[in-house]
């Protein structure tokens, strides 16, 4: 939680500066894929696609802005122009859409995902990290904010894909990025792809996507 919290007071003291300043340019850090395979890979009927979120792209995903415009707003009062931030508030963000073409149901039982940054590994975050996270700093915490964390699709191993079918999910690393990451991997494990007849798991597979550092000035 130490480590979450410093994170998380170096992005809000950045958020304040610049949305106190007025508009400025900014350095945004963003993870973009070394292949067009290390986007989207299919393998044994799953198909498995992956965008890298960041202040670039985060108005392609309506459901994460709410959280973000709500701490600016606690903090700032009301603000006129529309933010368009990620939610995560910290860490390293990722959306994915998996499709099952295995003409089977597939269950996301005992699948897991991971980050590898600069050669280290990073924490998974789920739900109620975030919430704690905001815990930590506001009491109390936005009823919106809430309901937006509880509403975002995280990677569920509860789930189920059936057959034919596309589900999107979420998944934050306790990771900041910064200038120097380098590369990245985000890895998917044990992703079901073959079941026998009573719907067991008789084959699993797994995934590796990797990213590489890209600067680019954005003007807030």
């Amino acid at each position: 939680m130490k480590k979450l919290s410093v994170l998380f007071l170096a992005v809000l003291l950045s958020i304040v500066i610049s949305c106190g300043a007025g508009k400025k340019e900014v350095v945004v850090i963003s993870l973009v894929p070394m292949t067009d395979t290390d986007a989207k890979a299919t393998k044994n009927g799953m198909t498995v696609e992956v965008t890298a979120i960041n202040k670039t792209n985060a108005a392609m995903y309506p459901m994460l802005g709410c959280t973000f415009e709500a701490m600016v707003k606690s903090i700032l009062g009301e603000v006129k122009q529309k933010v368009n931030e990620p939610n995560v508030l910290a860490g390293t963000s990722f959306a994915l859409k998996v499709t099952n073409n295995t003409g089977h149901i597939v269950k996301m039982s005992g699948s897991d995902i991971t980050l590898s940054a600069s050669g280290v590994d990073k924490n998974r975050m789920s739900k109620e990290e975030l919430k704690q996270l905001w815990a930590a700093h506001w009491n109390p915490v936005p009823a919106e904010v809430l309901v937006t964390i509880d509403a975002i699709p995280f990677w569920d191993e509860n789930a189920k894909i059936l057959p034919g079918r596309t589900s999107d999910f979420f998944v934050t690393f306790n990771a900041e990025l910064q200038q120097g990451v380098g590369q990245a991997t985000m890895a998917v494990f044990d992703l079901v792809t073959n079941t026998d007849n009573a719907g067991n798991p008789t084959e699993r597979t797994n995934f590796d996507f990797n990213f590489k550092e890209v600067a680019s000035t954005i003007v807030k």
